[in-house]
């Protein structure tokens, strides 16, 4: 195999790739607007008793027993930690003041995300595409 013929391969597979990864990265950032749709569409909680009652039933379907303490606050978003030997869950605005944000949550505490150092790569990559799998259509991975 000479030079320009080594280097038509390198081309050609430079191509596949950069295809590869247009594809990958539109149907990510589509997977997403899905998602934050439904969060958008679904009903909010209105109050700390039906956030309460809310994260006891997800907890249960999860066969979660460790102990979760939710806050509904007035900010935007929600986020989850662990707080000593329990988790807190934080959760308001209008996308994560749902079930489907609390859901979302309760999986992060489910797979151990909260009991592990904070890795952007992991969390962007792996941990919040599957959080957000199971809070919007309850797929489990």
């Amino acid at each position: 195999m000479d030079l320009n013929e080594a280097n038509q391969y390198i081309n050609e597979a430079s191509k596949w790739v950069t295809r590869g990864s247009a594809v990958a990265g539109v149907s990510y950032v589509m997977a997403l607007v899905i998602v934050v749709g439904r969060h958008a569409l679904s009903k909010r909680i209105q109050s700390q008793a039906e956030l309460e009652e809310c994260v006891g039933e997800e907890k249960a379907k999860l066969g979660m027993t460790a102990s979760v303490m939710a806050y509904l606050h007035s900010d935007g978003g929600a986020y989850c930690r662990k707080n000593g030997s329990a988790y807190e869950m934080h959760v308001g605005g209008r996308l994560g003041a749902t079930r489907l944000g609390v859901r979302h949550e309760l999986y992060h505490i489910h797979k151990g995300d909260t009991d592990k150092p904070y890795s952007p790569w992991k969390f962007n990559l792996i941990q919040e595409p599957r959080a957000a799998a199971y809070g919007a259509f309850g797929l489990k991975f």
